[in-house]
């Protein structure tokens, strides 16, 4: 029994050490390219990291570190600081008690967690949350591929969506990773086009007036996708091509011509691509991704909000599981904070004798509420858990 008390005692005095190296900022992340502190909203992978001698209850520990992880990483960021704690004494506040110092989340409040939260992060930065936060409100959708070249980039793809894609051998010739479509003619045809002739005139009004076009028709063939990339390789032309979903044709494509001021080209008005007129075109600005376009303009509204992307440039590719759990915190953290509301370090301190700061090196006045008092109830059924994990060890042995 003395060898059971020697390791939980062992256990807790390493996790003691985790605690106070990561709210000293003392661990940190050292790969091939720079050398960074450890941010609060990488707790969980840190404790992954750290040298723990004894692994039974080390994996009982992050057992439960991993189920609060899926829900709420804001909450497994809170967790071992409190478990160091609890060692010694038992939190059994009352839920009422916890609802009487819930506050509405003001923005201030917000921006002071977030710049908390994030300090020292070597990737997603304190501004960097902040701004998403402004863009997005509550609730984000992220997504995160590789840029094109060798800058990191964010785009705010908020505005009226059509699902589709651009063929693969125009778009590798256009960088839309990182820049809007400023300024392109909006063609919307509710055709095939299967021969470069019927192209002509817009190919010869790009070429010599410089006029950018996107055109949104129902396929293209291969020959057509070749020619508009060879021009647009040799900066001759600058012709988009855009396949949209099905649905488009029958839901979207009626309001599209109406708000952009355009005719629908092709057999239902009968309007051929050869009548082309650019100085009856309108022009908008869009954004494209995988899950197809975005057109920047109030006139048409918003259909898809908070959808944003993470351009990640090829130093930061290996960076992306790191990435995925800072965006996957702050996405929580908001969430959570929409629905449960915030807390006042003041507050939390005179109600359960915790000062949150102090235990986990945060210099915020307020704390998500659901996050904090969930892994406050976590934390104690872990450590009895712990306390009474001698069966447990006798069992490995």
């Amino acid at each position: 029994m003395n060898n059971i008390q020697q390791r939980t005692d062992s256990f807790f005095k390493e996790l003691e050490i985790f605690c106070d190296q990561q709210r000293e900022n003392k661990l940190i992340l050292a790969d091939h390219s720079n050398i960074s502190n450890i941010s609060f909203v990488e707790t969980y992978r840190a404790f992954i990291d750290f040298n723990f001698s004894d692994s039974v209850i080390r994996d009982l520990f992050l057992s439960q570190l991993e189920s609060i992880q899926a829900y709420s990483p804001t909450a497994a960021a809170y967790f071992p600081f409190f478990c160091q704690i609890f060692i010694d004494k038992n939190f059994d506040q009352k839920h009422e008690d916890l609802e009487l110092i819930t506050e509405e989340p003001s923005a201030k409040a917000i921006a002071d967690i977030l710049k908390s939260a994030f300090r020292y992060s070597s990737l997603i930065k304190a501004e960097d949350a902040e701004c998403i936060f402004q863009k997005n409100g509550f609730v984000s959708n992220f997504d995160i591929k590789p840029s094109n070249g060798f800058q990191t980039a964010c785009v705010f793809n908020s505005g009226y969506h059509i699902g589709g894609s651009i063929p693969k051998m125009i778009s590798k010739y256009f960088d839309l990773s990182l820049e809007s479509l400023i300024d392109y003619s909006l063609i919307v045809y509710d055709g095939y086009i299967q021969e470069v002739s019927e192209l002509n005139k817009i190919l010869s009004i790009s070429n010599s007036h410089k006029e950018k076009f996107f055109i949104i028709c129902q396929g293209s063939s291969k020959d057509v996708q070749y020619t508009c990339s060879v021009n647009k390789s040799m900066q001759k032309t600058d012709v988009l091509i855009f396949h949209p979903v099905l649905s488009f044709w029958s839901e979207q494509s009626d309001y599209v011509c109406k708000n952009s001021g355009n005719v629908k080209y092709g057999s239902e008005t009968g309007i051929l691509l050869s009548s082309v007129e650019p100085e009856s075109l309108n022009r908008l600005n869009l954004l494209s991704n995988d899950a197809g376009i975005f057109i920047k303009d109030k006139k048409f509204g918003v259909n898809r909000e908070a959808s944003t992307s993470f351009y990640i440039s090829e130093n930061h590719v290996g960076k992306k599981g790191l990435i995925e759990d800072q965006l996957n915190f702050l996405k929580a953290t908001l969430q959570q904070i929409a629905t449960c509301g915030i807390v006042k370090n003041s507050n939390v301190l005179e109600t359960t004798g915790s000062d949150i700061n102090k235990l986990t090196g945060l210099n915020s006045d307020y704390h998500p509420a659901f996050a904090v008092f969930r892994a406050m109830n976590e934390a104690n059924k872990l450590i009895d858990k712990i306390l009474n994990i001698g069966y447990i060890i006798r069992k490995e042995n």
